[in-house]
C-alpha cells in the first residue's frame, strides 16, 4: 500500500521538496523511503504565500491547489480526474489524468536548471506542460499532445511556473533553457537537429547571465535576446562541425578559411556582447583550433600565442560563471595541447563533476589516459 502524505505534514512552506517528503516518510516509517524506486503517492499542497498572491493572479491560475501525483523511476503520474490552468490571456490549458510528467528538466541541456525538478514550486506547471508536449504522453493525452504551437506551450509553463510562486528571475532562466532545448514542432526552420548538447548549454548559459544582467527586462526582450542567440548559436555549431571534418582530414587550407570566417562573426558578435560567455568559449576554441592548424607545420611560436588567448577566452568565461563546464573543459583542452596532463586531468574532471555529460572533458580525460599509457591518478 502506497504511503501518503501531505505537504501540510512535511512542511508548512511553499519551498519544501522531495526530499522533505523522504524525511518525513522516514518519521512515519521508521527508515528513508526512496520516491523514485518505490512506488508512493504524494499529495502536493500548493500555499503561496501573500508575496506572490498577485504575480499568480497576473500571470494565471490553475484549478485546484493540490495534486496528487504517483512516482516510479524518471517520470512521475497524475492521478487526479484533470488539472487546469488558465494563463493571462485566458486559454485554458488542461492535463487529463494519467498525464506523464518529468519534473522541470530538459534532457538537451547538460547542467540542471533547478536542484529539485519536482519542487512544489513548478510541478503542477510541469505536469500540464507535458501533456502537451512530452513525447511519452503522445497516446496518453491525444487531445492535447502538440495540438498547439510549441512557442505558445513553453510561453504556458513559464506563466504556470510564476502562477506557482518561482521568482521572476529563476522563472526567465528556466523558460530560456526550454526555449533553447525543449522540444518543438511543426516548425523546421527552428529544429535544432544537429546542435550538440555543450553547444545549447553554452547558449543556455549564456542566456542565464544576460537574464541576471537584466532583471528588469520583459520577458519579450528575454524571447527577443535568447532567438538572437539562436540565430549566432547555429551558425557557431555548423562552424564547429566544419572546421573538425577539416582537421580531421586534414584540409588545412580550408580549415584555415574556416576558421577566418567564423573569427569574422564572433569579432562582430563580441562587439555587441563582450562579456557573453558563449561567445568568449567559442572563442577560446577558435584560438585552440588555429594553435592546432599552426601545430601542423611546427609553427611553435603561433602555436604558443594562440594557445595564450584561448586560456585568456576561457578564464573571462570562468570569471563571468566559475562553474561553467565549457570553460572548464576547454582549459583541460590547452593543458593537453601544452602537454601538461596533471592541469588536463583536474579541469576535465571539474568539468564532469558540474555536467557529467560532457563529451569534450570526457574526451580529454580518455586522451590523457592514452599518453600517460592507460592510467589516471587517483
Amino acid at each position: 500500500m502506497p504511503t501518503m502524505l501531505t505537504a501540510t505534514e512535511v512542511d508548512e512552506s511553499k519551498n519544501f521538496k522531495l526530499q522533505d517528503v523522504r524525511n518525513a516518510g522516514a518519521k512515519v516509517q521508521g527508515r528513508v523511503r526512496k520516491c523514485f524506486t518505490l512506488i508512493c503517492l504524494l499529495t502536493l499542497t500548493w500555499s503561496c504565500g501573500p508575496r506572490c498572491d498577485g504575480q499568480a493572479k497576473i500571470h494565471g491560475k490553475f484549478n485546484q491547489d493540490k495534486i496528487t501525483v504517483n512516482g516510479s523511476g524518471d517520470f512521475m503520474e497524475l492521478q487526479d480526474q484533470k488539472l487546469t490552468f488558465l494563463d493571462s490571456r485566458q486559454v485554458k490549458w488542461v492535463a487529463p489524468k494519467g498525464t506523464l510528467t518529468d519534473g522541470a528538466s530538459i534532457p538537451g541541456l547538460l547542467v540542471p536548471i533547478t536542484g529539485d525538478r519536482f519542487s512544489s514550486e513548478y510541478l503542477k506547471a510541469a505536469v500540464v506542460h507535458d501533456a502537451y508536449c512530452q513525447e511519452e504522453n503522445k497516446t496518453r493525452t491525444p487531445d492535447q499532445y502538440r495540438k498547439r504551437t510549441w512557442k505558445e506551450v513553453h510561453r504556458m509553463f513559464y506563466e504556470g511556473i510564476l502562477a506557482g510562486c518561482t521568482n521572476e528571475v529563476l522563472a526567465k532562466t528556466m523558460y530560456a533553457g526550454i526555449l533553447l532545448a525543449g522540444p518543438r514542432w511543426n516548425d523546421p526552420d527552428r529544429e535544432n537537429q544537429g546542435m550538440s548538447e555543450e553547444n545549447l548549454t553554452r547558449g543556455f548559459i549564456g542566456a542565464k547571465q544576460w537574464i541576471e544582467k537584466n532583471k528588469n527586462a520583459t520577458v519579450e526582450q528575454m524571447e527577443a535576446d535568447v532567438e538572437r542567440r539562436e540565430r549566432v548559436l547555429r551558425r557557431l555549431n555548423k562552424f564547429d562541425i566544419d572546421i573538425s571534418n577539416a582537421m580531421r582530414g586534414p584540409d588545412r587550407a580550408h580549415a584555415e578559411g574556416l576558421l577566418r570566417r567564423q573569427e569574422d562573426l564572433l569579432k562582430s558578435e563580441l562587439e555587441k556582447s563582450p562579456d557573453d560567455s558563449m561567445l568568449l568559449n567559442f572563442k577560446g576554441d577558435l584560438h585552440k583550433n588555429w594553435a592546432k592548424v599552426y601545430g601542423m607545420s611546427n609553427r611553435t611560436s603561433e602555436v604558443n600565442a594562440e594557445l595564450i588567448s584561448s586560456e585568456r577566452m576561457y578564464e573571462a568565461a570562468l570569471k563571468i560563471e566559475p562553474k561553467d563546464p565549457s570553460a572548464l573543459s576547454g582549459l583541460g583542452g590547452v593543458a593537453i595541447l601544452r602537454g601538461d596532463l596533471s592541469r588536463a586531468e583536474n579541469y576535465s574532471r571539474r568539468a564532469l563533476e558540474i555536467a557529467p555529460s560532457l563529451h569534450g572533458a570526457k574526451r580529454d580525460l580518455e586522451k590523457v589516459r592514452e599518453l600517460r599509457g592507460g592510467g589516471l591518478h587517483q
